[in-house]
C-alpha cells in the first residue's frame, strides 16, 4: 500500500492495485464515446423516469426499513423514521 496524503492527522491511502487503477483510467474514454439520452427510451417504451430526489428518498427509506441502517437523526425526524421502521417488511 502506498501512502498518498495526510488529512487532519490521518494518513489516507489508495488500496486499489495498479491493475484496477489502469482499468478505471479507461472508463472516461468509454463514456465520452456514448450519447446518453433518455428521451429515446421514453419514446420507445412509453415510460417516465423518477426524479433524482425521489430515487434518493426511496433508497434511503429502503436502507432504513429493510437494510436495518440506523441513521443519525436531527431533532424532529425521530418520529418520522420510527414510523417507517414500524411499517417494515
Amino acid at each position: 500500500m502506498q501512502f498518498k496524503e495526510y488529512f487532519a492527522g490521518a494518513t489516507l491511502f489508495d488500496p486499489l492495485p495498479e491493475k484496477v487503477k489502469a482499468r478505471e483510467a479507461q472508463f472516461p474514454a468509454i463514456w465520452n464515446g456514448c450519447e446518453l439520452r433518455n428521451d429515446r427510451i421514453k419514446a420507445a417504451l412509453g415510460l417516465e423516469f423518477r426524479s433524482l430526489d425521489e430515487s434518493i428518498r426511496d433508497c434511503v427509506e429502503s436502507l432504513i426499513t429493510i437494510g436495518g441502517v440506523k441513521p443519525v437523526l436531527k431533532r424532529g425526524l425521530v418520529d418520522h423514521v420510527s414510523s417507517l421502521s414500524a411499517d417494515g417488511p
